[in-house]
């Protein structure tokens, strides 16, 4: 759960350079707030306040009103508005200064702060379906760490391509926290993912998952290499004249079903080992192949044969041997 959180009011006059939906970080919301104070001198505007919304920890612990005519920065403003407020409320003036301060060292790192402010445009927009990923500034500080040193030149042209391997993969955690809480409703989904996100163990798996994911093939190609993959085509053929006559089609349509989801779960879980899978072959080898041949095992005991199936991945061949 990120520290600090600036949401602006809807009320009141439109600004283009704010989005009055975005949960935005502190320096952000700062440098927008100062582009919008120069704009509105050089028009030689006037304007009305704008509403302000402070979140501390998940917490709303402020609503006061900005005002663009004046000096000081938004940061100050707040800082001021809360040692104005009550007792209860000015016990968090101390929080926001180290939170503030911690984040304006973080952001001293020009990439990094790039990095952050996409992440939470992308994955942090309010109307992410089904939810979005809000994290604390450590913890995204942790995922560009991990990705950054694998980024060969440019940061900033390959940027859109490490949002989209993080927003895939922050996906693949929604699914199998959905896959191993049945009937759960949004609402507890949404919960059991923040859970997730805040466990640090798993928090690891997730960077290194993302970080993995980003410099492999990636999990849609899965889907163009199987149906040309030989081993897979013998299997395949088996199920369907062979199984599908002995056993009904039903049932052969059933087994391909679990092999196809079978293909992305074994990538899945090679990627939250870290391994990356740069290449065509390395999917091949390490991702269709093995599972292939714990199906071909598998065959056996459903029909009963007594008989030994070797696969070569190498040469994609499959040999089924007789006792």
């Amino acid at each position: 759960m990120r520290e600090l959180i600036i949401k602006f009011g809807k009320e009141g006059e439109y600004y283009r350079e704010l989005d009055e939906e975005r949960n935005y970080l502190l320096c952000e919301a700062n440098e927008i707030v100062q582009k919008i104070k120069i704009r509105l001198d050089q028009e030689k505007r006037t304007v009305k306040q704008k509403t302000v919304e402070l979140w501390m920890n998940g917490q709303k612990v402020l609503v006061t009103q900005m005002g663009f005519d004046k000096e000081q920065s938004l940061e100050k403003q707040l800082e001021e508005a809360l040692c104005k407020t009550n007792k209860e409320q000015r016990k968090h003036v101390k929080k926001f200064k180290e939170y503030a301060e911690k984040e304006r060292q973080l952001f001293l790192n020009r990439e990094f702060k790039t990095f952050a402010i996409r992440f939470d445009q992308v994955l942090g927009k309010p109307d992410l379906v089904p939810f979005p990923l809000v994290l604390e500034v450590d913890k995204l500080k942790k995922l560009f760490d991990e990705v950054y040193p694998h980024v060969a030149t440019g940061f900033y042209s390959y940027l859109e391509e490490i949002i989209t391997s993080i927003d895939s993969s922050y996906r693949t955690i929604v699914k199998q926290v959905r896959q191993n809480k049945t009937f759960i409703n949004d609402a507890g989904l949404n919960k059991e993912v923040e859970f997730w996100f805040e466990d640090d163990e798993y928090f690891s798996k997730f960077v290194r998952y993302a970080a993995a994911s980003f410099q492999s093939v990636s999990k849609k190609r899965i889907d163009a290499l199987y149906p040309r993959f030989r081993p897979y085509q013998e299997l395949e053929t088996f199920l369907f004249e062979f199984l599908g006559r002995e056993m009904g089609f039903s049932d052969a349509y059933e087994l391909h079903a679990e092999l196809n989801n079978a293909f992305l779960k074994e990538y899945d879980k090679i990627l939250f080992q870290g391994t990356v899978l740069k290449t065509d072959e390395m999917v091949k080898s390490l991702v269709l192949a093995p599972v292939i041949q714990k199906y071909w095992e598998k065959l056996p005991e459903i029909m009963e044969f007594d008989g030994k199936v070797i696969l070569d991945a190498e040469q994609e061949q499959v040999t089924v041997s007789e006792h």
